[in-house]
């Protein structure tokens, strides 16, 4: 598993949060939660959240808003004991919703969870991050982050400037306050999200930026790798527990039964190739030891539809808290959802999961790309009727592949069905082809196969005879027409190892 923190615009990160813990009358708070789309199951972006934190007679009030994923948080609130935590919004009605929790020493880690209806009516969310370009003067990269069934993208970047690409570099003219808007669409114009932001451009020239990533395999030895723009010339690392190391990447392992968590802060310096000014870039991450809060999940193919799927979590660390985006612009807070998509294609699914279970609030995300290669394969099987005693009766399966939603047989003799599974009769004996089509509709695409199968008819005899007892017929023994004697005949069919009694009436 992978963690990353990118620097770069307004990009929110979401990350466990820290408990500072003190011997005196007052606690530090970390406050945070998450607010959920009733109608969509999707989190509702920029909206607002009212704090109000009570202890020691005293009131602390802020004025927070959720981010992308729908999350919210404040941390570093010095409060005194014994106190409690109020969180306030409205939905969609102006309906208030208010959730309350106590704080103490031993809960510091406050987590509120809303779901309510929100403005927000179709499934298109928009957003967007962006960064400097280095060595260009106001010259931004705009990075599409919206979700849904997006296909329709229009920037207007506030200086009177336009354009329709999904991820543009912009030129502007003048530093200044820009707000930059992107409005978002699908093909058919039936959901579309507007996101604004305010960003602040100025020349560039020297500025830069870092960031890291790291991994464990057991939680005590971690391995980072850091990344700068521009590229820097000097890199130092600050492990957090006296440790320090200089590159790149670098690896670094903690003692075993030391503090729940270090904070690790990467500070990289670049300078200008002429040797003036040089810019100096930081960026820290938390990261927990022993932590097992980790997302995964399996995704499982229905056998009869291949645009169904299981979605199994996997996830450690007991989550509470899950959302699925199937990246067909569906979402899902079920913990083992099944999807069904409308269409063939590649589709990124990635699933957030929450826990706040274990004494901490640890979050983490994971995301896989499933493949639906669809396929439609028309298949049947003729069985002649051989029990009923009707002449040249079949009876016929279809045993096609990939669900069809709609049956045209063609028997040969100038006679249709449009069943699945019908039963037909030849009035004559003889060969015949028949054929099966079958079709099924995606997405507004028709997808079409046939097969057909050449057989014939089986050739029919009258059976019949006389009965004798001995030499004489058994009916008629001395010639005396006025004794009229009676003997059944029973007729036997063999199939495979068995016989069965025919109807002889």
């Amino acid at each position: 598993m992978r963690k990353f923190v990118l620097i770069i615009g307004s990009m929110f990160l979401l990350q466990s949060l820290i408990v500072n813990k003190t011997f005196s009358q007052d606690v530090t708070l970390s406050v945070s939660g998450i607010i959920l789309d009733t109608n969509i199951g999707a989190p509702v972006p920029n909206h607002d959240v009212h704090i109000e934190v009570t202890g020691g007679g005293a009131t602390q009030v802020f004025e927070l808003q959720t981010d992308f994923g729908g999350f919210f948080f404040k941390d570093s609130i010095i409060a005194n004991v014994p106190g409690s935590v109020i969180a306030q919004v409205y939905d969609c009605n102006e309906v208030l919703h208010e959730l309350e929790e106590p704080f103490s020493p031993a809960n510091t880690n406050l987590f509120f969870d809303f779901q309510i209806c929100a403005d927000t009516t179709t499934e298109c969310l928009a957003n967007y991050i962006w960064g400097l370009v280095p060595g260009f003067d106001y010259s931004i990269q705009f990075i599409d982050l919206s979700m849904g069934n997006i296909e329709d993208w229009l920037w207007d970047f506030g200086d009177g400037n336009t354009s329709s690409e999904q991820n543009p570099v912009h030129f502007y003219n003048a530093p200044g306050l820009y707000n930059v808007c992107l409005t978002t669409s699908s093909a058919d114009s039936s959901c579309f999200d507007t996101y604004c932001e305010y960003i602040q451009v100025d020349s560039i020239q020297g500025d830069c930026e870092n960031w890291f990533i790291y991994d464990s395999p057991d939680y005590l030895t971690f391995n980072f790798e850091g990344f700068s723009i521009p590229e820097a010339e000097v890199w130092l690392w600050d492990f957090g527990d006296g440790g320090s190391d200089s590159g790149p990447i670098v690896s670094h392992t903690y003692e075993p039964g030391g503090p729940d968590f270090y904070n690790v802060t990467l500070i990289t310096i670049h300078s200008t190739p002429s040797g003036g000014d040089s810019c100096v870039a930081v960026s820290s991450q938390t990261i927990f030891m022993g932590n097992d809060c980790q997302a995964y999940f399996e995704a499982e193919q229905n056998t009869q539809d291949p645009f169904t799927w299981n979605f199994t979590d996997l996830s450690t660390g007991s989550p509470n808290l899950w959302f699925w985006d199937f990246g067909d612009g569906s979402f899902s807070n079920d913990q083992n959802p099944q999807h069904t998509y409308n269409e063939p294609g590649i589709f990124m699914v990635c699933l957030d999961m929450i826990s706040d279970t274990l004494g901490a609030i640890c979050s983490d995300n994971y995301c896989d790309t499933i493949v639906i290669n669809y396929s439609l394969q028309a298949a049947f099987n003729a069985s002649l009727d051989t029990v009923s005693g009707q002449k040249n009766r079949y009876v016929f399966e279809d045993i096609s592949i990939g669900n069809p939603d709609s049956w045209l047989w063609d028997f040969g003799d100038g006679t249709t069905s449009s069943e699945q599974n019908p039963v037909h009769i030849f009035d004559q004996s003889g060969s015949y082809q028949t054929c099966l089509t079958v079709s099924r509709t995606i997405g507004g695409q028709l997808y079409q196969d046939q097969f057909c199968l050449n057989h014939n008819t089986p050739n029919y005899f009258n059976f019949g005879g006389t009965v004798f007892l001995g030499n004489n017929p058994m009916n008629n023994l001395n010639g005396d027409t006025t004794i009229v004697d009676v003997a059944l005949a029973y007729l036997y069919r063999k199939y495979d190892n068995s016989i069965v009694p025919a109807d002889t009436t």
